[in-house]
C-alpha cells in the first residue's frame, strides 16, 4: 500500500516537474497494470490543475483517460466548466469513462451523462482500487448515457449539412463537392487546433474569419483560404484537398456558412467544444470509416411542396463494408508483437483496399508511439510514412486516407507529410501493370471488398477471371481476388492479415487458394467471428485470417492460434495476442496443429471437437446410402405456387400439395398444407402446350395471365424451354416418392419423412434410397439420425453461416455428412430406433 500511494502521490505533487511526467506516467502503468495507447502530459486550459493524462485501453479498445489532478485542485472542487474541460479530453478521444486516481481513492465520470454524475470508491474499501483489473467493477453500474457520443455527433452533424446542403444547391453540388467541403473543415480545424496547443487561446479562427471578413459576403472558400493563411499554411496543399472542388458552395448565403463554420466548434448533441488534434490521434480513424458513405437522392413519383432532403447509403454491393476499431487494433498488435522493436518500425505495410485507411493509420500510430519507443525522431517518423502504401477504387476513400494519414503526421510532427502513396485505382489491374510489387511488402492489411461475380460488370469479371485462373474455380468472388493478390505482394516471411466471409472456410470456388496457402504460407491465427454483427446489420459473417510466407529455410511449422467468439471480442483478441488458452461461455482460445488445414474445407475446432470429429470421420459419408437431390426450381414461385383454393375446378390432375420451409416439422410431414404447385407431368409423362390448353384451360388461361413475366426468365430467353413451364419441374420418379426433405435454411434439425411421396419441395434438399426402391424402414432411420445432435454439430460446421444463426443446406454438405451405416446397427436397437 505505501509504495501504491507513493506513486500516486507523485503524480498528484503539485510541484512534480514537467521533465518527470512522462517516467511517472509511464510507472504508474506498469505498476498498476494498465495498457496505455497514448499519454497527454498537458492539455491547454488545464496545466494549472492537472499533472498529466494517459488513454488507457481494455480488450483493445481505448474504454478511459486517466487523469492526474493535483492535490490543490481535486475534482469536488473544480467548477462546472473546468470539469467540462476535463471531460472534453476523453470525449474526444472518443471513450466513455474519465478516470481520476488520488491518494484516498478514484473518482470516476460517465462524460455521455448529463447531469453529470461522478462516483467515489474509496481504497479503504478496495485496496487494489488503483488497478486495472478493478476497472470494469468500478464501473458496472453505472446510469444510461444520454448524450451522442464523438463520431456520432459528428457524423450526424456531416449528414444534416450533407443533405441540407444537396437540398438548398440543388444537382450542382454532386458528391465530390460535398466529399471536399468537409475534407477541408476536418483538415482546417485539425490544424486550428494542433496549433492551439503551441499557443493555447480560445479563438475559433474558421468562424471567426466568416464573420469579420469586409469587402463583401464571405464564401466558403474565401474563409477557409484567410483561415490557412493566419495559420501559416500557404500555398493550400493541393496533394490533400482543392479547394476549386468548393466553388459551388460560393451561393451559400453569410448566415448558413457561419452556421455550418459553428458546427464544427460547438457539438449540437454534448456539453463538449469539439477538438480535432485530439481526434486526429486516435478518433479520426473511426470517425472516417462511417464518414465515407456516398450520398444519394430519394426518388419518388410523388409531388411535395418542398424537395425531400437526400439520404446517405454505403453501396454495400460494390464492397463499401468498413471496418470496427478492434480489428485493426488487432492486427497492429499482432504485428507489433510477432517483430522485433527495429524490424516492427521498418515493416513497409500495404493495404489494396484502403477504404478509410484505418489499418495503415492503426499501424503508424503504433509505430510511431513516443510512449512505447524511446528515441522517435522527426526523421524516422517520416520514413515509416514513406513506407505505407495504400490503393482504393473509391475516389472518396482515398481522399479520406489521405486526410486521415496527413493528420496523423501533422499531430506527431508538426508537419504535413512530403510524400503519401495514396492510389486512386482498381487494386487488381494496378498491380498487374506494376510488377515491381510482387512480394515487395512486410505486410499486407486489407478488409477485400464482399463483391459477387455477378455483381461485377464486365471489363472487372473478365478480369478477375483471368487473375484467378488456376487459384479459384466456379464464380470467383472479388475478396478471393484481393487474396490472391495479397500472397502475391507479401514478401518472404512477412504477414497477410485479412478479414475475409466465413464461406472463405467452406466454399468450394475458393478450395484452389486455400490449397495454394497450404503450400506457401502458415496460417498463424485464425479468428471465428461468424456470430458477432462485426458490420452491424449488414449480412456478412466473418473471421480473420492472418498468414505468414515461408522462407527458404527449414523452420519446424508454428502452431495456428484459433479463437471462436460468441461475446466480448476485444478480450478474446486479447488473450489470443497474449499466447492464453482459454475456454469460457463467452470465447475459446486455443492452438492447432497447421495440418489441421490440410483438407478440402477447413473447420475451425476445439481440441475437444477435434477428437469428435476424427470418430465422425470412421463413419460413412450419407451419400453412400441415399441419393441427395434439390427440389424443383420453377423460376418463378409467385406464378407457379398458388393457394389451393385457386386451383382451376377439374383440373387437379397438373397440381400437386407444396411443402414449404415453414411448414416442414421434424420426423412427419403435415396431413395437408395450404399450397399447391403447377406440375407439368399427367401420369408420369412431361405434358405439351397443345394438351395443356385443351385438358386444362383454366391453367392455361392463368399462365396466359402471366404471359411477361414468364417469358423474361434468362433460361426462356435462351430458349431452354417453352415460356409457361416451370424452369426444372424434375420428373415424378425423383420428385414424388417416398423421401425425405428438409427446410433450406435451419437453426435446428427439420428433418421430416414425406412416407408416400405426396408432396413437391422447393430448391430445399430431398433424399431417397440409393440403391433404387422405396426402402420406407431406411428412410424411417435415417430421418431418426439427421435429426440427432450429432447430425447438428456436422451441419453448423459444414454449412455456410446466415443471419440469426440459420444455416444453409444444400445437398453438397448433406452428402459427406458421416453417418452410421445400418448394417453396423442392432437388430434391438434399430426397433427402438
Amino acid at each position: 500500500m505505501p509504495h501504491n500511494q507513493n506513486t500516486i502521490a507523485k503524480l498528484t505533487d503539485p510541484a512534480l516537474p514537467a521533465s518527470r511526467r512522462q517516467g511517472a506516467l509511464r510507472e504508474f502503468a506498469h505498476h498498476f497494470g494498465w495498457r496505455p495507447s497514448d499519454a497527454l502530459e498537458e492539455y491547454p486550459g488545464i496545466e494549472s490543475f492537472a499533472n498529466g493524462h494517459l488513454v488507457v485501453e481494455h480488450g483493445l479498445d481505448n474504454t478511459a483517460v486517466i487523469s492526474f489532478l493535483k492535490t490543490t485542485h481535486p475534482f469536488v472542487s473544480l467548477n462546472h466548466d473546468e470539469r467540462v474541460r476535463l471531460l472534453s479530453i476523453s470525449y474526444n478521444n472518443l471513450v466513455d469513462w474519465h478516470v481520476f486516481p488520488d491518494r484516498d481513492g478514484i473518482t470516476t465520470v460517465l462524460n455521455r451523462v448529463e447531469p453529470m454524475v461522478p462516483k467515489r470508491s474509496s481504497v479503504h474499501e478496495t485496496p487494489d482500487i488503483w488497478r486495472a483489473h478493478s476497472f470494469e467493477h468500478i464501473t458496472a453500474d453505472h446510469p444510461a448515457p444520454n448524450l451522442k457520443n464523438l463520431d456520432q455527433s459528428l457524423i450526424e452533424t456531416i449528414s444534416i449539412w450533407k443533405r441540407s446542403l444537396a437540398a438548398d444547391l440543388g444537382p450542382e453540388v454532386e458528391t465530390k463537392h460535398i466529399s471536399a467541403l468537409f475534407n477541408a473543415l476536418l483538415f482546417v480545424r485539425a490544424f486550428e487546433d494542433h496549433r492551439r496547443f503551441e499557443r493555447p487561446n480560445r479563438a475559433r479562427l474558421l468562424y471567426d474569419k466568416c464573420t469579420q471578413m469586409s469587402g463583401g459576403t464571405p464564401t466558403v472558400r474565401t474563409a477557409i483560404d484567410a483561415c490557412l493563411k493566419s495559420l501559416g499554411v500557404s500555398p493550400f496543399p493541393k496533394d490533400f484537398l482543392d479547394l476549386t472542388l468548393l466553388a459551388p458552395f460560393d451561393a451559400l448565403d453569410h448566415d448558413t456558412v457561419s452556421e455550418l463554420f459553428r458546427d464544427f466548434y460547438d457539438n449540437r448533441f454534448a456539453p463538449y467544444q469539439y477538438d480535432f488534434s485530439l481526434m486526429s490521434k486516435h478518433a479520426l480513424s473511426r470517425i472516417y470509416e462511417k464518414y465515407v458513405a456516398m450520398l444519394h437522392e430519394a426518388q419518388t413519383e410523388q409531388l411535395t411542396l418542398f424537395p425531400e432532403l437526400p439520404r446517405e447509403v454505403s453501396d454495400m454491393s460494390m464492397g463499401a463494408i468498413y471496418t470496427p476499431q478492434y480489428i485493426a487494433r488487432f492486427f497492429g498488435r499482432f504485428l507489433r508483437d510477432n517483430c522485433t522493436p527495429r524490424v516492427f518500425r521498418s515493416l513497409r505495410v500495404a493495404d489494396p483496399a484502403c477504404g478509410s485507411g484505418i489499418f495503415l493509420r492503426t499501424v503508424l500510430e503504433m509505430q510511431c508511439d513516443p510512449f512505447q519507443f524511446e528515441g522517435l525522431t522527426k526523421q524516422s517518423i517520416d520514413d515509416a510514412f514513406s513506407r505505407v502504401f495504400a490503393i482504393d477504387w473509391d475516389q472518396n476513400a482515398c481522399h479520406a486516407t489521405q486526410l486521415s494519414l496527413a493528420l496523423l503526421h501533422l499531430v506527431l510532427t508538426g508537419a504535413f507529410p512530403a510524400d503519401l502513396h495514396v492510389v486512386n485505382a482498381e487494386a487488381v489491374q494496378y498491380f498487374q501493370s506494376h510488377p515491381e510489387l510482387q512480394q515487395s511488402f512486410d505486410a499486407v492489411i486489407a478488409n477485400p471488398p464482399y463483391i459477387k461475380w455477378d455483381h461485377m460488370n464486365h471489363d472487372l469479371r473478365s478480369r478477375v477471371g483471368r487473375f484467378m485462373k488456376g487459384f479459384a474455380s466456379g464464380k470467383p468472388d472479388m475478396f478471393l481476388a484481393h487474396l490472391r493478390l495479397g500472397l502475391e505482394m507479401v514478401g518472404p516471411h512477412g504477414f497477410l492479415l485479412y478479414v475475409l466471409p466465413h464461406s472463405f472456410l467452406l466454399a468450394k470456388n475458393a478450395s484452389p487458394l486455400r490449397e495454394e496457402i497450404t503450400k506457401r504460407f502458415w496460417i498463424r491465427c485464425i479468428v471465428d467471428l461468424s456470430e458477432i454483427p462485426v458490420f452491424g446489420k449488414v449480412g456478412s459473417y466473418v473471421i480473420l485470417l492472418v498468414l505468414q510466407r515461408r522462407g527458404d529455410d527449414a523452420s519446424s511449422p508454428p502452431p495456428a492460434v484459433v479463437v471462436r467468439c460468441r461475446e466480448f471480442v476485444g478480450h478474446a483478441l486479447y488473450d489470443a495476442i497474449e499466447g492464453r488458452s482459454v475456454s469460457n461461455d463467452f470465447y475459446q482460445v486455443y492452438e492447432a496443429d497447421q495440418r489441421r488445414f490440410s483438407g478440402q474445407q477447413w473447420t475451425i475446432l476445439s481440441p475437444e471437437d477435434s477428437q469428435l470429429h476424427d470418430k465422425i470421420l470412421a463413419q460413412e459419408p450419407l451419400k453412400e446410402f441415399l441419393d441427395v437431390r434439390e427440389g424443383f426450381v420453377s423460376g418463378a414461385d409467385d406464378v407457379f405456387i398458388i393457394d389451393r383454393r385457386r386451383m382451376p375446378r377439374g383440373e387437379k390432375d397438373i397440381y400437386v400439395p407444396f411443402l414449404g420451409d415453414r411448414e416442414m416439422v421434424r420426423f412427419h410431414v403435415p396431413q395437408e398444407t395450404s399450397q399447391v404447385v403447377f406440375y407439368p407431368y399427367v401420369e408420369n409423362e412431361l405434358v405439351g402446350e397443345e394438351i395443356l390448353k385443351k385438358r386444362f384451360p383454366g391453367t392455361w388461361d392463368y399462365l396466359c395471365q402471366h404471359k411477361a413475366h414468364l417469358s423474361q426468365r434468362a433460361s426462356v430467353i435462351r430458349g431452354d424451354f417453352p415460356w409457361w413451364r416451370p424452369e426444372r419441374p424434375r420428373p415424378p420418379t425423383s420428385l414424388l416418392r417416398p423421401k425425405i426433405v428438409s427446410p433450406h435454411l435451419i437453426v435446428m434439425p427439420r428433418f421430416s419423412l414425406d412416407q408416400v411421396g405426396r408432396y413437391a419441395v422447393s430448391r430445399c434438399p430431398l433424399m431417397y434410397p440409393r440403391q433404387g426402391g422405396n426402402d420406407v424402414e431406411l428412410l424411417r432411420f435415417f430421418v431418426a439420425i439427421l435429426n440427432s445432435p450429432i447430425s447438428l454439430w456436422q451441419i453448423v460446421q459444414m454449412s455456410h453461416k446466415y443471419s440469426r444463426g440459420y444455416a444453409m443446406l444444400e445437398p453438397k454438405t448433406l452428402k459427406n455428412m458421416r453417418v452410421p451405416g445400418p448394417a453396423n446397427v442392432s437388430v434391438r436397437r434399430m426397433k427402438r430406433i
